[in-house]
């Protein structure tokens, strides 16, 4: 599958912790690395500005202190992380979203509801002990949450042998397990009643069967707090942001969402594919027509070999990775799971495309499927955390497929439109297995599914270079230059990542062109350039 390709580059930058003594610039700014591309624009994103003294003085009073005696920053990409030591030894974290974190107050006032209600149900998450979702009616400035702070080690700095990541996936599974079994009857996000507007539609009767014991009477459900549904001028748009009663709706709306924002504001962001611009990533009006076809496909996709269970709503982590998980040995030896971390844009969405394996267990489901060769272990632990933690959803038949088209579908822009067509195209080739009684509603031609083959092994040539450019200066997505909590070693290893990929660059500008807009197509493929500072789809638009 494509999506590694295009993975959000949204994993919070946990690294060393920086001195107490940091300038207050330092607290609001990103500190930790650089971009190559873009920059300017990812940290002004990054900035936030808030009242540091009224900061301290919330924290000192969600834990009865008299003051702070430490505040250290530990984590900043779409959220500023500080761990703040108090007078009387309690330890807690402060958090302040960014401009990236979603949008103002629903992301804060949804990710504190979610949390308490995820703490009712046994999930092992932190304690917020106060928060401010309105950053107009605040001293501190800024939205916060002030949370206890997550006992254990981070996943991420604990060496991980065969036996342990078993373990792990047994007690990770066994931790998730009660959130894939608790259907809803909407799809959208938690927030606590009273906490919305009258004017926007919420729903109190929320789950298809109540866990017993269990007391969700100060909840509702309400808009998605989901960053897709808000970002840019998407946030203007006038349409439904949820809840919705049934799958089909959630997905057609996403659909709806992206037609409208291609067809009136439709420009270069932030984290488009660099490859937006090759053969078949589709003309603007082409995303329209495409997402036409897909909302035609929608029903069998929906309907054909599926349950209702299938598609009723299931909250899930929206980003758990081993720098998300804190562990601990039990005294027997076995991993537990102490806590799971930032839960920011959690939603309630359709249990097919929302229950999936971590990261750090994942294994291509291509390679599960058509059973192409691949590490053992790998797929072993990626096969035993589905069939222990939501064994209900691998009856579907094409159930990955399925998935990856409506993920795609609403990503059209950020990715291009060869990971939509790719797949689409696959579905009408199995068409035949999966609906053989229905007319398919794909019609490419033998020439179009030839073209489309042509284009993503274009694509995948053309991603070599960034791969092994990657690999051999040790960069993240997206550009981004880890400075490992050396900021002197950093800046300087930056300065010389920049000359030697200014070397590559004009290396890959000397090839000869075969065409009369070789040079201006060859430039737009370069992965490290600055893509808001151009149009790289402007050869696309329709004319």
């Amino acid at each position: 599958m494509l999506s590694s390709a295009w993975k959000s580059f949204k994993t919070a930058k946990w690294g060393i912790p920086q001195s107490n003594t940091l300038a207050d610039s330092a607290l609001y700014t990103h500190t930790s690395g650089r971009w190559l591309c873009n920059e300017k624009t990812h940290m002004a994103l990054r900035e936030v500005r808030f009242n540091v003294a009224a900061l301290k003085r919330a924290v000192a009073r969600s834990v009865h202190a008299n003051s702070i005696i430490s505040m250290v920053k530990i984590g900043e990409n779409f959220n500023r992380a500080f761990l703040c030591t108090c007078d009387n030894g309690r330890e807690v974290i402060a958090r302040l979203p960014t401009q990236l974190s979603g949008p103002p107050y629903f992301t804060t006032a949804s990710e504190v509801a979610t949390m308490d209600f995820l703490r009712r149900l046994g999930i092992p998450v932190p304690r917020v002990l106060a928060w401010n979702s309105r950053a107009d009616d605040s001293a501190v400035g800024a939205e916060y949450i002030i949370m206890e702070k997550a006992e254990g080690r981070i996943l991420q700095t604990i060496p991980q042998s065969h036996e342990r990541r078993r373990e792990l996936t047994l007690a990770l599974s066994k931790v998730l397990r009660p959130l894939s079994q608790l259907q809803f009857k909407y799809h959208g996000s938690i927030y606590y009643k009273g906490d919305l507007p009258q004017s926007l539609v919420t729903q109190a009767d929320f789950l298809l069967e109540p866990p017993t014991g269990v007391d969700i009477s100060p909840f509702v459900m309400g808009p998605s707090a989901g960053r897709e549904w808000w970002e840019a001028e998407r946030a203007t748009l006038d349409i439904h942001r949820g809840p919705w009663p049934s799958a089909h709706k959630y997905f057609s709306n996403a659909a709806t969402r992206e037609q409208l924002w291609i067809m009136n504001h439709a420009k270069p962001s932030l984290y488009d594919d660099y490859l937006c611009v090759l053969p078949l990533q589709g003309k603007y009006d082409e995303h329209v027509e495409m997402l036409n076809i897909y909302k035609e496909v929608l029903n069998f996709i929906l309907l054909l070999g599926m349950s209702p269970h299938h598609t009723t709503g299931r909250i899930w982590h929206p980003d758990l990775h081993d720098s998300n998980i804190f562990v601990d040995n039990s005294q027997d030896g076995s991993v537990k799971i102490t806590s799971i971390i930032d839960w920011q844009g959690a939603c309630a969405s359709p249990a097919f495309v929302q229950l999936a394996v971590p990261e750090i267990f994942s294994f291509p489901a291509a390679t599960l499927e058509t059973g192409e060769s691949g590490r053992r272990e790998d797929r072993t632990l990626h096969s035993d955390f589905e069939r222990l933690t939501f064994p209900e959803m691998l009856d579907i038949p094409w159930r990955a497929l399925r998935a990856e088209i409506c993920d795609w579908a609403g990503t059209t822009w950020k990715t291009g439109l060869l990971p939509l067509k790719n797949s689409l195209m696959t579905l009408q080739k199995q068409w035949p297995k999966i609906a053989p009684d229905y007319r398919c509603p794909i019609t490419f031609t033998e020439e179009e599914c030839m073209k489309i083959e042509n284009a993503l092994a274009t694509y995948w040539d053309r991603r070599r270079l960034y791969l092994s450019l990657n690999e051999e200066l040790g960069l993240d997505e997206y550009g981004y230059v880890d400075f490992k909590g050396d900021e002197l070693r950093g800046q300087k290893e930056f300065r010389r990542i920049q000359k030697v990929l200014e070397e590559k660059r004009l290396e890959h500008m000397s090839r000869r062109a075969d065409h009369v807009d070789g040079d201006v197509i060859r430039a737009l493929q370069w992965p490290f350039r600055d893509t808001l500072a151009d149009d790289p789809r402007s050869h696309m638009k329709a004319v």
